[in-house]
């Protein structure tokens, strides 16, 4: 259970960025919050891996450190780089609700990354949940397209487009977290320090957005996206997301990554609560929202059912 406590901690850190991330609003550079939690990450996890963390001298003597450095490093640009990057935007213009809903597919593609990589089989159980998370996710892409029409038709254009952004950031954000997900247990496997792969992931994350040119070249725009103008809120996100992310590393050094990511499903649960009613930002859940939520909620018990059975 150690495992699971760990993972239900960090799905209670990535509700409250989710719900910091719609309270602080939109921001200049999409990316400024990743880099903000990507330095919070690295300097935590550094002085926790000092502290705690596999002694240096062990670490070099272990066979498989070069494996272990390639596995974290590629989860770090899959989740800082790629899967956190989109979901940041895709809360920013579609909301808690709206976004958190495409990221309930990361337990099927978890699913489908765990029989590809690891050789785990998939049962007529799983099949039928990944199934309703699919008719779930499907069901709320379908609400988000029927925005009502307004007298201003480029205005209904745009606000149609922009939740199909939302939509197309949070699918993408799913395969990218579940990607992850996969390269970080093989990085465990091979070097079971949390806060390593932590200091590590996190670094490589950094670097993948430094590497992207519309931050700039300068030291004074890289300062400036990192954080120069963050406000309270997007701070507050970015150190959950920190948080997060460290506790996400030791629940899968105790657990299965499925188990990891079922319980980090949560975050969709979750979150909506907590910009709704504590910060009263979102809007009240429509049909679509609760329709999928029903399926995808079935869909995650019949996952969660047979994987706690295992």
């Amino acid at each position: 259970m150690v495992g699971e406590c760990f993972a239900a901690l960090s799905a209670l850190c990535y509700s409250l960025a989710d719900a910091s991330i719609v309270r602080g609003g939109p921001t200049k550079k999409g990316s400024s919050g990743v880099l903000l939690s990507s330095l919070l990450t690295a300097i935590i996890s550094s002085m926790l891996w000092i502290s705690v963390g596999l002694p240096f001298g062990e670490f070099l003597d272990l066979p498989g450190k070069y494996a272990a450095l390639g596995w974290f490093t590629l989860g770090g640009v899959l989740s800082t780089g790629l899967a956190r990057s989109m979901a940041f935007k895709a809360t920013e213009i579609s909301g808690v609700a709206n976004s958190a809903v495409h990221r309930r597919l990361i337990p099927a593609f978890s699913i489908v990354f765990s029989l590809i990589i690891f050789g785990s089989s998939v049962s007529n159980t799983e099949i039928l949940g990944i199934t309703l998370i699919v008719f779930g996710v499907y069901s709320s892409a379908i609400g988000l397209a029927k925005t009502p029409a307004l007298e201003d038709r480029d205005r209904t254009f745009g606000i149609r487009q922009s939740a199909n952004r939302g939509i197309m950031f949070g699918l993408f954000a799913s395969v990218f977290y579940a990607g992850a997900y996969s390269a970080r247990k093989l990085g465990m496997e091979a070097c079971p320090d949390p806060a390593f792969g932590a200091f590590v992931g996190s670094l490589s994350g950094m670097i993948w957005c430094y590497a992207q040119r519309r931050l700039g070249t300068s030291t004074g725009e890289m300062t400036e996206a990192t954080g120069g103008g963050a406000s309270r809120w997007q701070f507050l996100a970015a150190a959950c997301v920190s948080l997060g992310q460290l506790l996400q590393f030791f629940a899968l050094r105790h657990t299965d990554m499925v188990i990891v990511a079922l319980i980090g499903s949560l975050e969709m649960l979750v979150g909506p609560l907590l910009s709704s009613i504590v910060f009263r930002q979102e809007r009240s859940f429509g049909k679509g929202n609760i329709l999928a939520g029903l399926l995808s909620l079935a869909g995650l018990a019949l996952i969660a059912a047979r994987a706690l059975t295992d």
